[in-house]
């Protein structure tokens, strides 16, 4: 197996509920990121009990969430699709139930992907005097996420 740096990791997002047919979407670029996370979790529900062995904890496993978490350089270029994300986010519309849902796929350069719906939580827009603007988002799971190696 070979290492790959995060560059050749790429974000597509389709503006479309979660009730969406996943093989129907149209996906869409977005460009010029630096950094992109996606992290899984599980909720957890204590199973200990009185006849749990010696001091032992034990816990089962319940609801799993994922969140996606990207930066970048901003531009106004169409072709990084920038705009089009931020415009949706601050404003979205009837596709989504006025909702900042979203569909977002993460593709690896080894093929591995994460695909699903997303409820995008957050939205950041940086303007350093000195460097260059940049802009952040959080979004977290809004159904299934699937995960394909």
């Amino acid at each position: 197996m070979s290492a790959h740096d995060g560059k050749t990791c790429a974000v597509s997002f389709s503006l479309q509920p979660e009730t969406a047919t996943p093989g129907a979407l149209v996906w869409t670029t977005l460009g010029m990121m630096k950094t992109k996370s996606m992290k899984t979790a599980w909720d957890t529900a204590d199973t200990t009990a009185d006849s749990t062995p010696g001091s032992n904890k034990s816990a089962l496993a319940t609801r799993k969430s994922v969140t996606f978490s990207g930066d970048g350089v901003s531009y106004d270029d169409a072709a990084y699709n920038q705009r089009v994300l931020k415009g949706h986010i601050n404003n979205p519309g009837v596709a989504t139930q006025y909702q900042p849902k979203a569909w977002l796929k993460l593709v690896y350069e080894s093929g591995a992907s994460y695909v699903g719906p997303f409820i995008i939580t957050s939205l950041s827009e940086d303007s350093p005097e000195a460097d260059a603007e940049t802009w952040s988002i959080e979004a977290t799971s809004n159904g299934a996420i699937a995960y394909t190696a």
